[in-house]
């Protein structure tokens, strides 16, 4: 395995697996692998300024959706029980205040097909996750907040 196809540990019960393509990553979570976590981990291992998530397929039970709430300048969070198919998702990795902090938003199906989605607080993986991401080497984009703006936003400034 030569440094451009790389395998690292994972934060849940299985290992995640990543693998580089140039600016293009492919990433995999085994059942139970929390996925904000696992992408904030994975980020932590790799020399970028950030990551866009740009695709997925996969499975999550454990799920916490938020919808942000402008008065409390916090996310309004509900559990949604089950197992559920990912449709989409979308979103990105950045640093915010040093920290990685994943920004994502999926839409999912219920067994039933009825679609919900949402930010998402939460989610561990379900029989597997499969992600892709792409990172440009050195664009100097960071997660920040402002003065008088609710939540945080990406810049370059």
């Amino acid at each position: 395995m030569d440094a451009a196809d790389k395998a690292a540990r994972g934060t849940g019960k299985g290992t995640m697996e990543y693998h580089a393509f140039g600016d293009q990553f492919f990433l995999r979570l085994d059942p139970g692998e929390e996925i904000m976590e696992s992408l904030a981990a994975f980020a932590a291992a790799q020399d970028r300024d950030m990551f866009a998530i740009t695709a997925g397929v996969g499975m999550v039970d454990g799920l916490r959706l938020g919808f942000f709430c402008l008065p409390k300048n916090d996310y309004d969070v509900t559990d949604i029980a089950g197992v559920l198919d990912l449709n989409a998702v979308s979103g990105n990795v950045a640093r915010r205040d040093g920290v990685w902090t994943p920004h994502v938003h999926m839409l999912l199906n219920r067994p039933d097909f009825a679609a919900l989605g949402g930010h998402v607080i939460s989610a561990r993986t379900h029989i597997t996750m499969e992600l892709w991401l792409t990172a440009p080497a050195a664009t100097g984009i960071t997660r920040r907040t402002a003065p008088g703006r609710p939540a945080s936003f990406l810049s370059g400034r």
